[in-house]
């Protein structure tokens, strides 16, 4: 019976594990990197670990709608992390969310955040005067177009882990219906809400939101933007006027 209960537990860690996976490949392919527009949201300054933001204008952003709990604080800039806990920038890379201003979705295809930031409490400059920002795509893509995706995911590494890193891939399917996108860039717990970019253009077609590598989907999914109405509406409200 006691030998029957532990295999019952080691299948149930097995699963669970595999179902969370996802990496791509046999390796972790992430790179560290530092591209100044992409960012940490935080709940609040000594969380130890959050989600990803993009901004797409002087002061809007994008993110995963399942990340509403922790879009309170984006930190640009991010140092690498320590054995022990997540580093912060300096106060000039810290940014409000302004809570007013969030629109939010859920579900595969609709997970979705966009929101503004508030100008930094001590430079009195918003985020993307100071940090850029990437350009949104509407148009329709396809599938084999190779992306990348950079996120502030948890690492083996202890340096790399909810610190910025870079990885590459390529879209595996479409399902325009359902505003669905799948890929095969790495990427972990921590990395929802990563701007999904077109290689070839450098604009965002998507939004990373979850896991499949590790799964009977064998490709990371997200939220398409192209024809996703009320996404590409919320996009538009909050930039208008702001580029």
């Amino acid at each position: 019976m006691k030998v029957l209960l532990l295999c019952l537990i080691l299948f149930i860690s097995i699963s669970a594990y595999a179902l969370d996976k996802d990496i791509c490949g046999t390796q972790d392919e992430r790179i560290p990197s530092n591209i100044s527009f992409i960012g940490r949201t935080l709940k609040e300054i000594n969380s130890h670990h959050g989600c990803t933001v993009t901004l797409i204008s002087n002061s809007c952003a994008i993110s995963a709608g399942h990340c509403s709990p922790v879009l309170n604080i984006v930190e640009f800039n991010v140092p690498r992390s320590n054995a022990d806990t997540i580093e912060h920038p300096s106060l000039e890379d810290i940014y409000e969310i302004d809570q007013s201003s969030i629109v939010t979705s859920r579900g595969l295809g609709k997970d979705f955040a966009v929101f503004k930031l508030r100008p930094n409490s001590l430079t009195n400059k918003l985020p993307g005067v100071m940090q850029g920002f990437a350009e949104i795509s509407y148009s329709k893509i396809k599938r084999g177009l190779r992306i990348s995706i950079t996120g502030y995911g948890a690492s083996a590494i202890a340096e790399r882990s909810y610190a910025q890193q870079y990885s590459e891939g390529k879209v595996k399917r479409i399902k325009y219906s359902k505003t669905i996108i799948s890929h095969r860039a790495d990427s972990a717990a921590g990395s929802s809400g990563s701007a999904i970019i077109s290689r070839s253009s450098n604009k965002i077609i998507g939004i990373h939101t979850r896991s499949g590598c590790g799964d009977l989907y064998r490709a990371n999914r997200g939220t398409l933007i192209y024809r996703n109405t009320n996404l590409i509406e919320a996009i538009k409200a909050c930039t208008d006027g702001d580029l």
